[in-house]
């Protein structure tokens, strides 16, 4: 019946497109002779350059040109304009949370990959938390942002369960000079002080046709716009993002390219995006834009991150060799006064003591990918290649007291409460191989497989005096191999259409669990079987695009979060669910002037056994996924006078009701669906230009995740947390280019 289902909607799908084929001639008829024609846009999704309409897979694409005409400097920025794409936050850029499809990190373990052209980001293992801090770039010399859905274990390994973020970056010129500085000042609604912004960017070839470098710096200040209705702050979570690179490439022969890439960043904020809810009503307690924190919850995250990329062109294939390391550090402190008060008059200390819960999260990888791929055109095309891992990492965790003046606890013992190191160790090594057979020119079908085995030491180091547990050092070591493999036909109906099929696996890495009573000694993978099935088409002259992809993904031995009294957590296995819907996304250049693109996204993920630890059951919606969510923007341009243009946009995103994990029940914390408008508008020529943007121009006040203070019995939540969607926010920006 699934089947039937499936093919139903896929059925339909057609006749849609059929339909859009026969309606937008006439939507710009006078239009039609010598019209614009949308750019071909070239992916590297299956390592190697591909037309994206000829992908057999769901991706999508954020254009540099998107990424300025938004002003976007974080992913919650542009999530929303991605189909299937729903990024959560924790209140400033980098405390990410990412799901595709409806494959949400219920654990601490990411269940969506990020890399950086051909790097692999962030930490592999579940003790580091990588599901709450993905890598948010600002992304000022980026090229484009590919997001891949579905799992992509075959090609990208551990953690790539629900799909894939990829940030391409522009690569250093070997022809010509292009130089751009820019400003940015904008004003957000109920912050004192205005936001400014900077930036610099050099491409330059050094030696024509031989050698290029890049050098850029951008600086992008906000102000804070969250008041604390208990200390009186105004503007609490201000913040500064920071990033620089450096970028050499080298054509040694014309055959040889070497790449050598250097990279940095950094997120520094005073405060969180949080409002105060009520713990029942999920409505403010003392305003909009208002928290009650005791303590600063503070942010301060760092990634440093070098790569050497060698393309070496063979007679009969490529060679590519990958080679990066990085080092991620996130600094995080956050109010946990709700949480544990009560427990201070037990031990000597004052009812009204504040409590916070600095965390320092670290992580040191290298990795190596050696590929050989065929050359493109052939009836056979092959991949094979082999990958190496080696992570070392530390989660550095304690509780600190002090008492109503903000002094410290310490000469009466009592802070830290708890103090535990947990370093840890991955190392993965890795065999993958894809190939395609092209049985026509309008069939072929796609295979690949991979088999990855890790090996992981982790040791729990609980410091001498720490009341809340005894002094250990338990050390821990786990070895898991796990099998990934997808299948992909492929069938080109006409020169413009295409329909593809998808069964794809992913996984989750495992490895060892911290030393608890009832804790399992290690967490094994999660994985994932998606199935899917697509149309491709470009319409009217390639004037239009079409994608539709109807979609089944099941889940099994999910990684779910479990907790002891008094707040300490561990990772289990447990339970099953399932993710099914539908995605559209189209694509118009309605006549020379205006163009439209917008989607739909239907999911519907639920559990399909009990999840206790989180209080799910069999039914129950998975957290962090609206059914439904969509986006519009148009974008129109117009000569304005002398030799200067005008181009204007406007960007709508909509996204559904959604819950979040609460500490007893799936549907404790329940955020409401909302809307938000973006506007952009500028003038420029060859070299100069002028920009307006407004984001969340109705000022919409809504939030992006919530979360809860529950007491140390866990029987009574103290308060709710919503972080807010940014309000709005109105700038200007000028940029020169020579």
């Amino acid at each position: 019946m699934k089947t039937l289902a499936a093919l139903s909607v896929f059925t339909q799908g057609l006749s849609a497109a059929g339909l859009l084929m026969t309606a937008l001639p006439a939507l710009a008829e006078s239009e039609a002779a010598g019209g614009t024609r949308l750019d071909e846009i070239v992916v590297t999704a299956e390592k190697r350059s591909e037309k994206l309409q000829d992908v057999p897979g769901s991706i999508s694409v954020i254009a540099a040109e998107q990424i300025e005409k938004f002003h976007a400097t974080q992913l919650t920025d542009l999530g929303a304009y991605v189909p299937g794409l729903q990024v959560d936050s924790l209140g400033t850029p980098g405390q990410t949370q990412l799901t595709i499809r409806g494959i949400a990190p219920l654990s601490s373990n990411a269940t969506v990959g990020t890399y950086i052209d051909d790097s692999p980001m962030g930490a592999t293992g579940f003790h580091e938390r990588g599901g709450s801090y993905a890598v948010d770039m600002l992304p000022y010399d980026v090229k484009q942002i590919e997001v891949l859905a579905g799992p992509q274990g075959t090609l990208y390994g551990a953690n790539a369960l629900g799909g894939l973020i990829k940030y391409e970056l522009i690569q250093p010129n070997l022809n010509g000079t292009n130089v751009r500085a820019g400003l940015d000042v904008e004003s957000v609604h109920n912050a004192s002080d205005p936001g400014v912004g900077v930036r610099l960017f050099v491409n330059s070839a050094l030696i024509d046709n031989t050698l290029g470098a890049i050098l850029s710096y951008a600086q992008e200040r906000t102000p804070g716009y969250i008041d604390n209705a208990a200390t009186g702050q105004k503007g609490q979570n201000s913040g500064l993002q920071q990033a620089g690179r450096a970028a050499l490439r080298w054509d040694a022969t014309d055959t040889l390219e070497i790449t050598l890439n250097g990279l940095y960043q950094r997120t520094v904020s005073d405060g969180v995006a949080t409002v105060a809810l009520g713990a029942n009503s999920m409505q403010p307690l003392f305003g909009n834009l208002t928290d009650n924190n005791l303590t600063p919850n503070g942010y301060d995250s760092v990634l440093r991150h070098v790569s050497a990329d060698i393309k070496w062109q063979l007679p009969w294939a490529e060679f590519v060799s990958a080679t990066s390391w990085a080092e991620k550090t996130d600094n995080v402190t956050q109010d946990a006064t709700l949480t544990y008060q009560a427990l201070l008059p037990l031990l000597g200390g004052p009812a009204d003591g504040r409590v916070d819960f600095p965390l320092l999260l670290t992580s040191k990888r290298f990795t190596q990918e050696l590929r050989l791929s065929s050359l493109n055109g052939v009836n056979t095309e092959w991949l094979a290649g082999a990958y190496f891992d080696h992570e070392r990492a530390t989660n550095f965790q304690y509780l600190n007291t002090f008492d109503d003046t903000n002094a410290s606890l310490a000469p009466e013992g009592l802070s830290p409460l708890f103090v535990a190191a947990l370093p840890s160790i991955y190392r993965e090594w890795a065999g993958f191989a894809n190939i395609t057979q092209h049985f026509t020119k309008a069939f072929d079908i796609g295979a690949g497989v991979r088999y990855a085995r890790n090996t992981q030491s982790f040791t729990e180091i609980i410091e001498p005096g720490s009341p809340i547990l005894a002094a250990a050092s338990v050390p821990g070591d786990s070895a898991e191999g796990v099998w990934t493999w997808s299948v992909k036909p492929r069938w080109h109906i006409t020169d413009a259409t295409m329909a593809y099929a998808v069964v794809s696996t992913g996984y989750q890495a495992g490895g060892p669990n911290t030393a608890l009573p009832g804790a399992p000694k290690q967490v094994n993978s999660s994985t994932l079987t998606n199935y899917e099935l697509g149309l491709k088409s470009s319409l009217w002259e390639r004037r239009a695009t079409f994608d539709l992809a109807i979609f089944q993904l099941d889940w099994q031995k999910i990684q779910l979060p479990a907790t002891l009294p008094g707040g300490i957590s561990y990772v289990a296995n447990g339970g099953t669910a399932r993710s099914r819907g539908a995605e559209i996304e189209a694509t118009g250049q309605i006549t020379r002037r205006f163009s439209v693109r917008g989607s739909v996204t239907y999911t519907d993920a639920i559990l399909t056994s009990d999840a206790l630890s989180i209080g799910g059951h069999n039914g129950d919606p998975l957290p962090f996924v609206p059914k439904w969510a969509g986006s519009v923007v148009a974008d129109y341009t117009q000569h304005a006078f002398g030799h200067w243009d005008f181009d204007g946009g406007l960007g709508v995103r909509a996204t559904g009701a959604r819950y979040s994990v609460g500490p007893f029940a799936l549907d404790q914390l329940r955020t409401a669906g909302y809307g938000a408008v973006d506007l952009n508008a500028a003038l420029a020529n060859d070299h100069y230009s002028i920009r307006l943007y407004a984001k969340n121009v109705l000022d919409k006040r809504a939030y992006l995740t919530a979360f809860s203070f529950p007491d140390l019995s866990n029987t009574v939540v103290v308060q709710n947390e919503g972080v807010v969607i940014q309000p709005r926010t109105i700038g200007v920006s000028l940029e020169a280019k020579f």
